[in-house]
């Protein structure tokens, strides 16, 4: 079963989605949820234990908006999911323009802290159906939503 959750990542107006799954299972959702047409555009796979920010298309569930991303496959290994919170920790610095450096450890403990802690929250969704339109063989364009183009916004653990 796939789990997905969502939460803003305060006091900024960016979200920080969460899939945990298998990813055969998820890339239906993945795609229709960021607006992607073709699941075979590289620029729209996701792998296991990810982290990245998704520039998601204006007419998809998440409207738009540039979100960072986590893609776990299970919550069981806590090694792993630190690490992709900080991983996390360090898109949502740059997004916002804050550095993270000695002056700032206090803020940076803070929100790995509560990234962390959100992710570890039983609240998710539970998944099951596919949705019908996702996937579909159209091509990918200049036009489509992609990932930050910055190699380092996109890991794999």
């Amino acid at each position: 079963m796939i789990k997905f959750k969502t939460f803003k990542l305060y006091p900024s107006e960016f979200s920080l989605d969460i899939w945990i799954g298998e990813v055969s299972e998820i890339t239906p959702y993945y795609l229709d949820f960021y607006g992607f047409i073709n699941p075979s555009c590289e620029d729209r796979k996701i792998e296991n234990n990810e982290c990245a920010i998704i520039y998601a298309g204006h007419g998809s569930k998440a409207k738009g908006e540039k979100r960072i991303v986590i893609k776990l496959e299970s919550l069981s290994n806590l090694g792993i999911v630190v690490h992709e919170a900080i991983h996390a920790l360090f898109d949502y610095s740059k997004l916002i323009g804050t550095k993270l450096e000695h002056d700032t450890t206090e803020w940076n403990a803070l929100m790995g802290e509560y990234i962390f802690n959100e992710i570890m929250k039983d609240n998710y969704e539970e998944i099951g159906d596919i949705p019908d339109d996702a996937g579909n063989d159209e091509l990918c364009d200049d036009e489509s939503p992609n990932r930050e183009d910055d190699s380092s916004s996109s890991r794999e653990s």
